[in-house]
């Protein structure tokens, strides 16, 4: 039996991150592709004492279970309450979700707003894994340049002026 995979996945490419990743277990090679944290600025000897912490509580049934999808319900309402009161948010008309990271961000910003055909305006460069997160959606990358300030806004506006289809605006503010 031959299993197909779903014709959208013919427009993903393979991991370039994941590549350099692999490329640096070569010894001597240091790669910054990934964008990890040095190992040796971890800090261990305070995580070993939350975990201690964490997993001695009246809580640890719950530690260790699925959390909820919007996240850590405690956490969730902490930051409701802050938005809410330094920042004027609404959460009436609003809600807050924590996710793992910005590529799970996007997979779910991405799920929610692109149809096929949709256009996404990326930065180049930009994080590869996006790309991948883009075309799993259909949707069209237009590519604008940065330079020291950041994402040439003027090329965005061009995009945006003749592009009806654009949808989403990614961009790494810092990169």
């Amino acid at each position: 039996m031959k299993i197909q995979v779903a014709e959208r996945m013919n427009h993903i490419e393979g991991s370039v991150i994941r590549q350099f990743a692999e490329a640096a277990l070569k010894p001597g090679l240091i790669t910054f592709a990934n964008g990890n944290p040095a190992p040796a600025t971890y800090p261990i000897e305070e995580m070993k004492k939350f975990f201690i912490e964490a997993l001695e509580s009246d809580e640890v049934e719950d530690l260790l279970m699925y959390g909820n999808v919007q996240g850590y319900p405690p956490l969730v309402k902490c930051l409701k309450e802050r938005l809410a009161k330094k920042y004027g948010f609404d959460f009436e008309m609003n809600d807050l979700y924590i996710v793992s990271g910005g590529t799970q961000a996007a997979d779910v910003v991405s799920k929610i707003w692109l149809d096929k055909g949709d256009a996404v305006i990326t930065e180049e460069p930009s994080y590869a894994s996006m790309y991948n997160i883009f075309r799993a959606y259909e949707a069209d990358l237009i590519g604008v340049p940065i330079d020291d300030t950041g994402i040439d806004v003027d090329a965005v506006e061009e995009v945006l002026k003749t592009n009806p289809k654009v949808k989403l605006i990614y961009t790494i503010p810092s990169f």
